[in-house]
């Protein structure tokens, strides 16, 4: 039978069908955010299944599951915001964090973390904002470095530490303690392996982590306990 959750995709399409199997990915339907203010949904098989969740006059940036079921959505209208749908149905349950929320500017990538509270990377200010994963009420900046200035996406590893991919301009990945936010090390060096622009990163089922290199149309493999010993790459062609 055919499973009813939802596996999320967005930017990082490329990168979790390198994580999944071909006969997993049939199991699971597919969201893909686009520019026009929906989140379009597609069978594993790449079928078009219409629109699951749309609002008028938003931008969405990036999808990330509740453990509620529900889909939360930010988007980069106004200051920015993040958007709460059924996670069935694709209803639009109103703004779950509102705009500017504890300094939030240009929200970016979103995350549930082991805490069961909302991380977003505010790009704008160079932060992930921690928000209450109930009421979406702000709770503290986890986490902050100048390299997260215009910083995409963040992931908790396998160690409990939060991995945040840094800015356009500083290719690189950042290791942030996963309790108290406290900055690490670089996990990944700028350029390590011809990154450019790091975007979406995940762990794999093996461990090691990959990263999705924007510019260089790429998606790198990092070793997850090491970082910077590079293994393999992953590009897409026409």
């Amino acid at each position: 039978m055919k499973r009813t959750q939802l596996l999320w995709l967005g930017f990082a399409f490329v990168l979790a069908l390198c994580l999944s199997a071909s006969a997993a990915l049939a199991d699971y339907d597919v969201l893909v955010a686009n520019f026009h203010g929906q989140v379009l949904r597609y069978s594993g098989a790449g079928a078009p299944l219409g629109v699951f969740a749309s609002a008028p006059g938003w931008l969405p940036q990036d999808l990330a599951w509740g453990p509620d079921g529900n889909l939360y959505v930010t988007t980069g209208d106004v200051d920015g915001q993040v958007l709460r749908f059924n996670g069935t149905t694709g209803t639009y349950l109103g703004i779950f964090v509102s705009p500017g929320s504890g300094g939030l500017d240009n929200p970016d990538g979103l995350i549930f973390g082991p805490d069961r509270n909302l991380y977003v990377n505010s790009s704008d200010i160079g932060s992930v904002l921690r928000y209450d994963g109930t009421s979406g009420a702000f709770m503290d900046v986890f986490a902050s470095h100048p390299s997260l200035t215009r910083s995409h996406n963040s992931v908790f590893g396998p160690d409990g530490n939060m991995y945040v991919s840094g800015s356009w301009h500083t290719n690189n990945v950042l290791r942030f303690n996963g309790q108290t936010g406290a900055f690490m090390d670089e996990f990944i060096p700028s350029g390590s392996g011809g990154l450019n622009n790091a975007h979406d990163l995940a762990f794999g089922p093996d461990g090691n982590l990959y990263v999705c290199s924007m510019y260089g149309d790429e998606v790198l493999r990092y070793n997850g306990q090491q970082g910077p010993s590079w293994t393999c790459s992953l590009r897409a062609t026409a």
